[in-house]
């Protein structure tokens, strides 16, 4: 009866259902959201820049904020080289007039949270590097 289970629960994780990646994901976004609330958007996207899952983007195309996200964090990554420094590129910060954009990057994945502009930036970055840890544990 076990086998039975797992392979069900398996087959709905595949398909989507409450018990698959896609009800895990929207979990894990809206406990970030549901945790600070100056974070008005939020994309998790593969570090090639194709969106995985997307909170707040009602009526946006996320390929675009992935696609423009992936790109500033590989300018970043560029110009790191370029300047002869060290070291692996773990978050980006982009201060707007009103709000910020805080990337938290890891080896595949990288969440994108956009902020209004009382965000406490200490908190929202710690929230957003650890929920991005949670992530890739989905992934693995």
């Amino acid at each position: 009866m076990l086998v039975n289970i797992l392979v069900l629960d398996r087959i709905r994780s595949l398909l989507g259902f409450e018990t698959g990646i896609k009800a895990q994901l929207h979990k894990e976004m809206n406990n970030l959201i549901k945790k600070e609330s100056t974070i008005l958007k939020a994309i998790l996207l593969t570090n090639d820049g194709l969106p995985i899952y997307s909170y707040g983007l009602d009526g946006k195309n996320p390929e675009l904020f992935a696609v423009s996200i992936s790109s500033f964090v590989s300018l970043v990554m560029r110009k790191i080289d370029v300047l002869g420094l060290k070291g692996e590129v773990s978050y980006v910060q982009i201060e707007l007039d009103n709000g910020n954009i805080l990337v938290a990057v890891s080896d595949n994945l990288s969440l994108a949270t956009f902020t209004n502009e009382d965000a406490e930036l200490t908190i929202v970055k710690t929230l957003t590097k650890n929920a991005l840890k949670r992530f890739e544990e989905l992934f693995r």
